[in-house]
C-alpha cells in the first residue's frame, strides 16, 4: 500500500544529490532562436516523467577496442546474421506467402546495416541488395532511435521498413532454418570434384545373348550421386553407349511406381476454404507420411560388394588409389585385394601383308597396303646428314669384285661395288677393258638391294631386309639382281680405314672378335704355333712378310677367318710405312689461294704464345685447335696431311714454323712440278691386281703375346 503524497509521508529525492543544473534547451540556429530540448533531461540530468533514454550509438564493454574511437577500433569489422522474412503473395491463390532468405551485415564502425539476398536464376523477383548500407531507424513511435548492436541476437525479430526479419543464425553458429532440415552446402564445399572410382563386373551370361560387362562406377562425394560407365571393347558387337547410368542417387532397391501425389517434394497437412479463389492450405514441415527411399552411401561400397544397379547385380572388383586412400583415412580399411573376374583380352592378331608385287620398291608396295592414298616412303634424314659427303670424306665404301660364274667370257670381268652410307644404296660399275668385247660403264643403277640370305624363312608380312654396310667385306659374296659377286680388295685405303673406326658395327674389322675366334684353335697348341712362326722367320727378327703371315693364319684358323679379318690382323700387327704426302702441299695452297686467305702472320702469332718453352714445337691437337679458332679454310684431312710433312721432335710434337711455311702461299709458293710420282707399293691382299697397301712386315711376336694372354 503506497503512502499518500502528503508532506512528511514521502522521501526527499534530493538526498545525496550533488548536481542541480538545468539542461540547455534553447539555442540559435541560422540566427533564429529555437527550442530543441524535447529529449533533454530534467534538473541534474534526471529523466522527466514519461521520458525514455535517448540512445543512438552502440555501447561496447570496457576494454573492447581500447580507448580508440569506434571507427578506428572496429574498422572493417562486420557481424553477419542469416535471417528470413515472409512476403505476402497476392497473385496466386495456391500460396499465401513466400519465404525469402537474406543476409544482414552490421558494421561495427558506424552502426550501419546492409541487407542482401542471394540471386536465384529465373526467379522473377528483384534480388540482390534489398537495403543499402546506412543506419536504419527503429519502427514508430521510436523512429528517432536507430538499431544498435544490442538489438541483434539469434531468435530476435527486427522490423526494417515494414518488413519483419527473423534472425535464425549467426556466422559461427549452426543453421536453424524453419523450412529446411538438411544443408548440403558444407558437404559440397568440402568434397567438390572428389570422386570414388570402382571397377565393377556384371555377368549377364545367364540371359539369352548375354555377355559379361565391365563397368566403372563413379561415386560423387559432393552430393552422394552415382554414375556408371561401361567399357566396351573394340569389335565386341555392342554399341558404344557413353553412359550406362546417368548421374543420380542410386536406390538400393528399385522403388515401385507410386500413385500420383504419394511421392512429392512437399507434404500438405490440411486444406481449407473454398476450392476456387480464397482457398488455403498448410504444409507439413516434418513431412509426416512422406515416402523415403534408401540410397547407396559411400559406406556401402567396398571390394566384393554386390551393387544393385536397377536390377543388374554388379560386383565391385577394384578401386583406384584415391579411393583406397579415402577409405584408409576415414574408415581404417587397409586391405584392398582386387577380384580378378574379367577374362584377359584375346591376343592381338598379327597383320598379314601381301608379298611384294614387283612394282616400285618394297616401301612403295607397303604404303599402298597401309594407306588408302599411298604416301611416299619416309627417308632417314638424320642418317643422310650424318653420312653424307663432308669435305674429302665421301662416306662411300668401294670394293673390287668379280662374278662367280663358269662362263669363260665373264670370269675375267672386274667390277667396282659402291655402298653409299648416307642411304644404304648400292651401285655397280664395270671399268672398261681393252679388247674384252664388253662395253664398260654403269652395270647396276644406284638403289637398295635385298639381301637374299635373310629372305629365306621370312613371312611376307615382315619388313624386307636390305644389304647393310657390315655385309660387305673382302672375301665375301653378295647377290645383286641374280648375279653373284665375290668381293676382292678394297678400292683404296678409305674403306679399310673407315671399318676399324666403327668396329662395333663391322665385326670383320673388330680385332677383339677376331682374336677371340683365333684363340679357340690356337690356345690348345700355342707352342706349335710359336714354332711355326719361328720356322718361317728365317732372319730371326720377329717379323715375317705379308704372304707368309696370310698362309700361317689361314692354316691356324682352319677356315674360321675370312680375307678381311686376316687383313685387319695384318694392319693391326704390321709395320706401316708412311706414304709421302708432299704432293698435298700444292692442293693445300691452292685451296687457301682460292679462298683468298692471307692471315699467316696472325696464325704464327697465335701459335707462339702456346710455345711456353720456346722450342718451336707444339702438339698436333693444339695446331688443329688454333686453325679451327682462326677459321682456316681447310678440311681436317688436308690439315692432317700438312702436319705429316712437318718436322717432329722426339715427343712427336710438330714444328709449327714449318707448318705455317707450308700454308703460306704468298711468301713460300710450292712448285708442284718438282714432286715425284708416288711409287706403287708391293704386296696385294686381294689377288685382283696391285693395291697400295702400307703394311710391309708383320710383327708376329705381338700377335702371339695377345693369343697367350
Amino acid at each position: 500500500m503506497a503512502l499518500p503524497f502528503l508532506p512528511g509521508n514521502s522521501f526527499d529525492k534530493n538526498l545525496g544529490k550533488d548536481k542541480f543544473h538545468k539542461s540547455h534547451a534553447f539555442d540559435y540556429r541560422e540566427n533564429n532562436p529555437v527550442f530543441f530540448g524535447e529529449a533533454k533531461p530534467g534538473i541534474g540530468g534526471e529523466l522527466l516523467p514519461g521520458q525514455s533514454p535517448h540512445k543512438n550509438v552502440s555501447s561496447f564493454p570496457k576494454g573492447a577496442g581500447g580507448e580508440k574511437p569506434a571507427w578506428v577500433a572496429f574498422d572493417k569489422q562486420v557481424l553477419r546474421f542469416y535471417a528470413y522474412f515472409q512476403e505476402t503473395v497476392q497473385e496466386k491463390r495456391e500460396e499465401l506467402y513466400r519465404t525469402r532468405y537474406c543476409t544482414i551485415l552490421f558494421h561495427l564502425e558506424d552502426d550501419t546495416i546492409q541487407v542482401n539476398e542471394q540471386k536465384a536464376e529465373n526467379s522473377g523477383i528483384p534480388q540482390g541488395t534489398l537495403i543499402r548500407r546506412h543506419r536504419i531507424p527503429r519502427p514508430p513511435p521510436n523512429d528517432d532511435h536507430f538499431y544498435t548492436v544490442e538489438d541483434f541476437n539469434v531468435g530476435n525479430q527486427m522490423m526494417m521498413y515494414s518488413k519483419i526479419f527473423q534472425i535464425v543464425l549467426a556466422a559461427t553458429m549452426q543453421p536453424l532454418r524453419p523450412y529446411e532440415k538438411l544443408d548440403t552446402l558444407k558437404q559440397f564445399l568440402e568434397h567438390d570434384r572428389q570422386v570414388l572410382r570402382f571397377s565393377c563386373y556384371w555377368d549377364d551370361t545367364e540371359n539369352m545373348f548375354g555377355d559379361p560387362h565391365e563397368l566403372e562406377l563413379h561415386y560423387f562425394l559432393a552430393d552422394d550421386t552415382v554414375e556408371v560407365l561401361e567399357k566396351v571393347l573394340p569389335n565386341s558387337g555392342r554399341e558404344a553407349i557413353p553412359v550406362f547410368l546417368k548421374r543420380a542417387p542410386l536406390p538400393k532397391e528399385p522403388p515401385s511406381l507410386h500413385q500420383p501425389g504419394v511421392q512429392t517434394k512437399k507434404t500438405v497437412l490440411n486444406v481449407f476454404g473454398p476450392t476456387g479463389q480464397g482457398g488455403r492450405y498448410i504444409f507439413d514441415a516434418h513431412k509426416t507420411g512422406a515416402v523415403h527411399t534408401d540410397y547407396y552411401h559411400e559406406s556401402d561400397l567396398c571390394i566384393g560388394a554386390v551393387i544393385n544397379v536397377w536390377g543388374r547385380k554388379a560386383t565391385v572388383c577394384d578401386c583406384d588409389e584415391f579411393t583406397k586412400n579415402f577409405y584408409r583415412t576415414k574408415y581404417g580399411i587397409v586391405r584392398f585385394e582386387p577380384i580378378k573376374i574379367a577374362q584377359p583380352p584375346p591376343p592381338a592378331k598379327k597383320r598379314e601383308l601381301p608379298p611384294y608385287n614387283g612394282i616400285g620398291s618394297d616401301e612403295d608396295s607397303l604404303s599402298s597396303c597401309l594407306y588408302l592414298i599411298p604416301k611416299p616412303p619416309r627417308k632417314d634424314f638424320d642418317r643422310f646428314m650424318d653420312k653424307d659427303r663432308q669435305g674429302l670424306d665421301s662416306n662411300i665404301l668401294r670394293f673390287v669384285a668379280q662374278l662367280e660364274t663358269t662362263r669363260p667370257i665373264d670370269m675375267d670381268r672386274r667390277f667396282i661395288i659402291f655402298y653409299y652410307l648416307s642411304d644404304g644404296t648400292i651401285a655397280v660399275y664395270e671399268p672398261p677393258q681393252r679388247n674384252s668385247g664388253i662395253i664398260g660403264g654403269k652395270f647396276l643403277e644406284r638403289s637398295k638391294q635385298l639381301n637374299p640370305c635373310n629372305i629365306d624363312g621370312k613371312s611376307p608380312s615382315q619388313s624386307p631386309v636390305y644389304y647393310q654396310a657390315e655385309d660387305l667385306y673382302i672375301g665375301g659374296t653378295m647377290e645383286l639382281c641374280k648375279h653373284r659377286f665375290r668381293q676382292g680388295s678394297n678400292r683404296g685405303l678409305a674403306t679399310c680405314d673407315f671399318c676399324p673406326f666403327l668396329f662395333f658395327q663391322f665385326p670383320h674389322a673388330n680385332v677383339s672378335l677376331i682374336l677371340a675366334k683365333l684363340k679357340g684353335p690356337a690356345s690348345s697348341h700355342i707352342s706349335m704355333v710359336k714354332t711355326a712362326f719361328a720356322e718361317v722367320d728365317t732372319e730371326k727378327k720377329g717379323k715375317i712378310s705379308i704372304e707368309k703371315f696370310r698362309t700361317l693364319v689361314r692354316g691356324l684358323s682352319h677356315g674360321l677367318l675370312n680375307e678381311h679379318e686376316i687383313i685387319t690382323l695384318g694392319r693391326c700387327y704390321g709395320e706401316h710405312r708412311t706414304p709421302p704426302l708432299i704432293s698435298l702441299i700444292p692442293i693445300v695452297q691452292q685451296d687457301l689461294r682460292r679462298n683468298n686467305y692471307k692471315e699467316f702472320p696472325k696464325l704464327l702469332n697465335s701459335l707462339s704464345p702456346h710455345d711456353m718453352e720456346g722450342s718451336g714445337y707444339l702438339e698436333q691437337e693444339m695446331l688443329k685447335s688454333v686453325c679451327k679458332t682462326l677459321q682456316v679454310p681447310l678440311s681436317d684431312q688436308l690439315i692432317d696431311g700438312t702436319i705429316m710433312n712437318c718436322d717432329k721432335d722426339s715427343n712427336g710434337h710438330i714444328n709449327y714454323h714449318h707448318f705455317v711455311k707450308f700454308l703460306n702461299w704468298v711468301e713460300h709458293p710450292f712448285d708442284g712440278t718438282a714432286v715425284k710420282a708416288t711409287p706403287r707399293w708391293k704386296g696385294s691382299w686381294s689377288g685382283f691386281g696391285d693395291n697400295r697397301e702400307t703394311v710391309t712386315m708383320i710383327n708376329y711376336n705381338s700377335l702371339l703375346a695377345d693369343l697367350s694372354s
